[in-house]
């Protein structure tokens, strides 16, 4: 990633967790009323785990990656997505669902733990 500038890899990461995030609220805004909690926790955790890939790949591919420019696009991107699904299906639950966000800045501190210790280690062929 060595040609491309920080500001175009930060709007990468930007466009891609945006998406990540719209895609969750768009399939949290239609989950049926009555789910079985094992249904719940897949649906969160597979949109984490989304994000802890998206941003482990982040840091392995650039090793002056930080957990600061990762933690800044990470909330903008919340802020930004929530924002415009408020607009769409309307500001009833724009608290509850900032709640929803810790989730995912768990899994992306695992992704960026685990990309951080891949880029530590030598390639073996």
């Amino acid at each position: 990633m060595d040609a491309m500038s920080k500001k175009s890899r930060m709007g990468i990461m930007f466009v891609i967790f945006c998406f990540i995030y719209f895609l969750f609220f768009h399939g949290f805004m239609h989950l049926p009323d009555e789910i079985p909690l094992g249904e719940l926790f897949w649906f969160f955790g597979k949109f984490g785990i989304l994000a802890g890939v998206a941003a482990g790949i982040f840091v392995y591919l650039d090793a002056e990656w930080s957990s600061k420019t990762t933690a800044g696009i990470l909330t903008i991107a919340w802020v930004g997505t929530l924002i415009t699904v408020a607009f769409v299906y309307g500001f009833a639950c724009v608290s509850a669902s900032f709640l929803c966000f810790f989730p995912f800045v768990f899994f992306a501190g695992v992704g960026h733990a685990l990309g951080t210790m891949a880029h530590d280690q030598p390639l073996e062929d």
